[in-house]
């Protein structure tokens, strides 16, 4: 088996010798000048490319490379490294050493988790903290921040408004820039594109659309189309309701509030704190 820094990958304008490091097997990357969007949960490997709407999935030992004008991006799953490149920035992640490096120029920061490093570098202006199995960093200039903490991984950024929360096998984005919305669970493929206004969940055999112009729902399950009307649908305040079976589920945007509604019960947790709430149902 090859030592971690025998597993580094040379992909950047400039040859840029690099190391990066996602927590655990989910990977995210996205990349603003070709728009890539990708998500790496256990063997499985998802890449959206805006540009030429490509998806790539990859699962095994196999290698996925799409390559967009000087953006590449590589992922090999024998050796579980992950490697994203941007102009001269460069990002990679080998999984073993659970270790963090981002190159940019001659620049080169690198915390690693197990001796609890602190680094700080002016031109980047980037800002790292790692304690224990923590991991906090701050980018000051498209304002990212992001929090490890053993298989969560907690990321928005505010520059280009994505959100990333990873909890075990379950993945919530949401990229204002582009307007993707994106939580992936388990089989569960969940994507809100806004430029479109198309809301689309897939689960197992199921598929819901939610098209917000004509406020229509449509679930399909085998060969039964359900299409029941968006009353509760409010566009000023962003209300989006979702009803499968008996259940309901309700996103409010604009308080960043998620409501689930199961017989008589109300759930509400709330983004912010995590907390979840058990609420009557007609309280």
């Amino acid at each position: 088996m090859r030592s971690a820094e025998e597993k580094i990958i040379e992909r950047c304008n400039h040859s840029v010798r690099l190391r990066n490091s996602v927590q655990s097997d989910h990977a995210f990357t996205r990349v603003e000048g070709d728009q890539v969007f990708t998500r790496v949960q256990g063997g499985q490997a998802f890449t959206h490319v805006q540009s030429d709407q490509a998806f790539t999935r990859v699962q095994g030992d196999q290698v996925f490379k799409p390559v967009q004008g000087d953006q590449a991006f590589t992922r090999v799953e024998g050796d579980q490294v992950f490697t994203r490149v941007q102009g001269v920035q460069a990002f990679t992640h080998v999984q073993s050493d659970q270790a963090f490096t981002r190159v940019q120029g001659d620049q080169v920061f690198t915390p690693v988790q197990g001796d609890q490093a602190f680094t700080r570098v002016e031109g980047d202006q980037v800002f790292t903290r790692v304690q224990g199995g923590q991991a906090f960093t701050h980018v000051r200039r498209d304002q990212a921040f992001t929090r490890v903490q053993g298989e969560q991984v907690f990321m928005p950024v505010e520059g280009d408004q994505a959100f990333t929360h990873v909890q075990s096998d379950q993945a919530f984005t949401r990229v204002q820039g582009d307007q993707v919305f994106t939580p992936l669970q388990g089989g569960q493929a969940f994507t809100r594109v806004e430029g479109d206004q198309v809301f689309t969940r897939v689960q197992g055999g199921q598929a819901f659309t939610h098209v917000q112009s004509d406020q229509a729902f449509t679930r399909v399950q085998g060969d039964q189309v359900f299409t029941p009307v968006q009353g509760d649908q409010v566009e000023g305040d962003q209300v989006f309701t979702r009803v499968q079976g008996g259940q309901a589920f309700t996103h409010v945007q604009r308080d960043q509030a998620f409501t689930r509604v199961q017989d008589e019960q109300v759930f509400m947790p709330a983004q912010g704190d995590q907390a979840f709430t058990l609420v009557p149902a007609h309280q």
